[in-house]
């Protein structure tokens, strides 16, 4: 099944966009290495070295070591919320929830903190967006199911609501 998203976690890499951190990440380690192999060329030639050229190779090492260092970071995250998922999945129960926003910040601001609600064993249930966490609760994917009915996924065990594709 298609997870679009958690809500204690947000939006969730699939498909295309795993992919682009995944090249991202390869092409960033290349261009490290590339650039750190040039250098010891330069080196071992024993060439003049200009300066502007020792500058725009820093940069480049240090731009593209910092960029794998983030889209690493964000593959390594994802993997683990992905195995999350797999865990939430044993137990999960399709119902229907309805999905309001929860947070107080501008109207125009578009990162949502949401309050969902449903029915479940005939108990009604309400759960926030990673509460008391200002910043994972918070996600654009959530400005999707404002103020709409939708089908999810909730895991009893797990206390965890899956937004389905």
């Amino acid at each position: 099944m298609n997870i679009e998203a958690v809500l204690s976690y947000g939006k969730v890499f699939t498909g295309r966009k795993k992919y682009f951190f995944n090249f991202l990440c390869y092409f960033c380690m290349a261009l490290f290495v590339v650039c750190l192999i040039i250098t010891a060329l330069i080196i071992i030639s024993e060439e003049i070295i200009d300066e502007n050229m020792i500058f725009c190779i820093s940069v480049i090492v240090i731009f593209s070591f910092v960029l794998f260092l983030v889209a690493l970071y964000l593959l390594v995250k994802n993997n683990r919320i992905l195995k999350k998922i797999d865990l939430y999945l044993n137990d999960a129960i399709l119902v229907s929830a309805k999905v309001e926003r929860w947070d107080k910040i501008d109207i125009s601001y578009k990162p949502y903190q949401v309050k969902v609600f449903f029915e479940f064993k005939n108990q009604k249930k309400v759960m926030i967006s990673a509460p008391g966490n200002a910043i994972m609760g918070y996600n654009k994917i959530f400005s999707k199911f404002d103020g709409k009915v939708v089908d999810v996924l909730y895991s009893d065990s797990n206390q965890q609501i899956l937004f389905i594709k």
